[in-house]
């Protein structure tokens, strides 16, 4: 209910700017995502585990202040995360209360943020019905909810917003393509990769440091207008 009307509220938000702005170097972009994630760690005593496959959704838009140079941002809502191991004994914060894995333990963290990239989009011009584009940039996170599950069967999609930060920030680098329908209308394929500057932990409990970060290999498809 939550990702819907965040999704409703910036549908209705960039309806607004695609009415306002319809005459001007304003293109508008509604796409869906899917990801693969995986996480890394500075801590040689947390051993990143699999790939993880996640997903999203994004409304975008790009402002052109020269003819193949644009301001691109947007918001998307993602659903991201991936499997840390522990070798040692890790205190988590869960909803019902403090645990303690023990070594050797591995932890599923499944993650919901809302992320609004801002960035510098450079493109080509149209060649045949194609439009090529490279995008990169940074990305604030603000985290909606946070579970975990671990491996030892203990804790099951259990809430741990107090083991995840509320804000994060990203970098992107993105290429890809349109494929234009004419009026306006295009298909828009675009590949991504994402990686956080910020450790997504939180260090309460006199917590060593551990600088965990998210990775994500996006593919992302949808039509611009």
């Amino acid at each position: 209910m939550q990702r819907f009307v965040f999704l409703l509220f910036f549908a209705s938000l960039f309806g607004t700017i695609s009415a306002q702005y319809k005459n001007s170097n304003v293109r508008l972009a509604a796409m869906g995502e899917s990801h693969m994630s995986w996480l890394f760690s500075d801590d040689t005593n947390h051993v990143p585990g699999a790939f993880r496959f996640g997903g999203g959704a994004e409304l975008h838009a790009d402002f052109f202040f020269r003819p193949q140079i644009a301001f691109s941002t947007g918001v998307a809502y993602t659903y991201t995360g991936g499997w840390m191991q522990y070798k040692e004994s890790y205190v988590v914060a869960f909803q019902s209360g403090f645990d303690t894995l023990s070594p050797g333990t591995s932890m599923l963290y499944k993650l919901r943020y809302l992320d609004v990239p801002l960035g510098i989009k450079f493109t080509t011009r149209e060649i045949g019905y194609l439009t090529w584009f490279w995008d990169t940039g940074i990305n604030p996170l603000l985290r909606m909810n946070s579970m975990a599950t671990t491996s030892d069967d203990l804790h099951d999609n259990d809430y741990v917003d107090k083991e995840v930060a509320n804000f994060n920030l990203a970098y992107h680098v993105e290429t890809g393509f349109l494929y234009s329908f004419g009026n306006s209308l295009a298909l828009i394929v675009g590949f991504s990769y994402q990686n956080t500057f910020l450790d997504f932990t939180t260090d309460y409990l006199d917590k060593d440091p551990e600088n965990s970060r998210i990775n994500l290999a996006r593919l992302k498809i949808g039509l611009a207008f």
